[in-house]
C-alpha cells in the first residue's frame, strides 16, 4: 500500500511536466486542462462559460474559458492592424513543486511594436528539489528551455496578447523507499518534451503593477506565467 501510494505522488509529479497538451484525453473522462493537470471533462464542462475567469482554462485551447477570461470566440476574432503604443517588458515563468519542494522562476523579454508584432526572449530555468517523509524519497531535476512567441488580437472589444509557450524540458526523476535499514532506489527516470499550449494575456492588465497572470496553483505545486508591459511613451 505504501509503495501504491508514493508511486501516485510520482505520476502527479511527472504530470505537471508531461508532453501532453492542453485539451488531451488523460483518461476516462478526464482531459488536460491549461496547466496541464488531468480533471474531470465534467469540470470543463461546467466551467466554460459560466462567466466566471478560470484560470486552468485560460488558454486558446479551451478559446480563453470559453471568453469568460476576456478571450477569443473564432467568430470574433481578428488580428490587430495596429496599437496606440507600443510595448516593452518582460514574461516570467514561476514553477513550484510541494513535494520534493522546489520554487524556481526565470523571465524573457518581451516587446510588442505598434503594429502588433511581438517579439519574445529566450531563456532557461533549473529546477533541483530533494525531499523525504522518513518511508520514501523523491528527487526531481531539470532545465526548462523558452522559447515562446506571440501575437496580438482584438476579441470581444479587448486587446489580447496570445503567446504560444513553446517551452521544451528534460527532467530526472527519482525515487527511493526506506527498507528499514536503508534507503532502495526504485525510480529513476528522465521524461522530456515541450510545452505548446496557447496562453492569453489580456493588455490592460499586463500594463497593471501586477501584470497579466495565466496559470494554476493545487496541492501538488504550480506553473504560473506573467506578462508584464510598459507602454512607451508617445511624443
Amino acid at each position: 500500500m505504501l509503495r501504491r501510494v508514493f508511486l501516485v505522488i510520482v505520476c502527479l509529479s511527472i504530470l505537471m511536466l508531461c508532453s501532453c497538451n492542453p485539451g488531451d484525453v488523460c483518461g476516462p473522462g478526464k482531459i488536460i486542462d491549461c496547466a496541464r493537470n488531468c480533471i474531470d471533462e465534467s469540470e470543463v464542462n461546467n466551467s466554460i462559460g459560466d462567466g466566471t475567469c478560470d484560470g486552468n482554462l485560460n488558454c486558446s485551447e479551451f478559446d480563453y474559458d470559453g471568453g469568460d477570461c476576456g478571450g477569443t470566440n473564432p467568430t470574433t476574432t481578428t488580428t490587430t492592424s495596429g496599437l496606440d503604443n507600443s510595448y516593452t517588458g518582460t514574461l516570467e515563468l514561476r514553477i513550484s513543486n510541494a513535494f520534493p519542494g522546489f520554487d524556481e522562476s526565470t523571465t524573457v523579454s518581451v516587446d510588442i511594436d505598434i503594429n502588433g508584432t511581438v517579439t519574445i526572449g529566450t531563456g532557461s530555468l533549473y529546477y533541483e528539489g530533494e525531499d523525504d517523509n522518513g518511508q520514501s524519497k523523491l528527487r526531481r531535476s531539470g532545465t526548462l528551455t523558452l522559447a515562446p512567441y506571440g501575437n496580438v488580437f482584438h476579441a470581444n472589444g479587448d486587446i489580447i496578447v496570445e503567446v504560444d509557450e513553446n517551452t521544451s524540458y528534460n527532467e530526472r526523476f527519482q525515487q527511493w523507499v526506506w527498507d528499514g535499514t536503508t534507503w532502495k532506489q526504485v525510480v529513476d527516470e528522465t521524461v522530456s518534451g515541450t510545452w505548446n499550449g496557447g496562453l492569453g494575456f489580456d493588455l490592460i492588465e499586463a500594463t497593471a503593477g501586477n501584470g497579466s497572470t495565466v496559470g494554476v496553483t493545487n496541492a501538488q505545486g504550480s506553473v504560473i506565467w506573467t506578462l508584464t508591459l510598459i507602454p512607451a511613451l508617445v511624443d
